[in-house]
């Protein structure tokens, strides 16, 4: 920013506006107070990955009274499972469709965002101090879906395979051989007698031969 024709009272203000800057990164987030606020990175961060996996997420822009914060400027993450469907406050022509409240021309003007556990109220906050970050698909998209969607239905086979593979190491645990010895003069009952007690097959295989009665 240029604030004079003085080179040197240029830097020195402009470094005076980054050290504001990073001071006010660090208390971005609207926490219960400055020390426990969080840092505008990290409301980045979280930002982006609420779309990724619910497909949109609000931010919301908000003043705050606490006087150790650098600056009332802060910013509020709100999911989209807090817009209530009966928001106050609408007037006709007005309309309300998932929490969003519309113009007669489409354009948002408010979103009704629910207050406490029980949602039980909600307040209405004009759409200029919320950003809606969703992609959009389709020319009439209002929201966005979460951006594992494609891969579900691949996914739910994948944990179905594991499911039946597990089963199947299962059943084959719980079988046993039990060899016994036949009565004489009784062929064909039991296993003959092998030698050598261990042997290979055709794959390399190595089969161990157990004596009857031994499991």
């Amino acid at each position: 920013i240029r604030f004079s024709d003085d080179r040197d009272t240029n830097a020195k203000l402009n470094q005076q506006v980054e050290d504001l800057k990073a001071r006010w990164q660090d208390q971005a987030g609207a926490g219960v107070d400055s020390d426990r606020a969080e840092h505008w990175y990290d409301l980045q961060r979280s930002w982006f990955a609420g779309t990724v996996t619910d497909g949109e997420m609000l931010l919301r822009r908000r003043y705050s009274t606490d006087r150790a914060r650098v600056l009332p400027l802060c910013y509020e993450l709100v999911e989209m499972d807090r817009l209530s469907e009966y928001g106050a406050g609408v007037v006709s022509p007005n309309t309300l469709a998932r929490g969003i409240e519309y113009d007669p021309d489409g354009n948002p003007v408010a979103y009704h965002l629910s207050r406490g556990l029980y949602r039980a109220s909600s307040e209405r906050v004009p759409a200029s101090d919320i950003l809606h970050r969703y992609r959009s698909d389709r020319p009439d998209a209002a929201g966005g879906l979460s951006w594992l969607t494609p891969v579900l239905p691949d996914l739910a086979g994948l944990k179905s395979v594991i499911e039946y593979a597990e089963i199947a190491r299962k059943v084959q645990s719980a079988i046993a051989l039990v060899i016994t010895k036949g009565k004489a003069g009784a062929p064909g009952i039991g296993l003959p007698p092998q030698s050598p007690a261990s042997a290979t097959t055709d794959n390399g295989e190595l089969l161990s031969f157990l004596e009857p009665g031994n499991e």
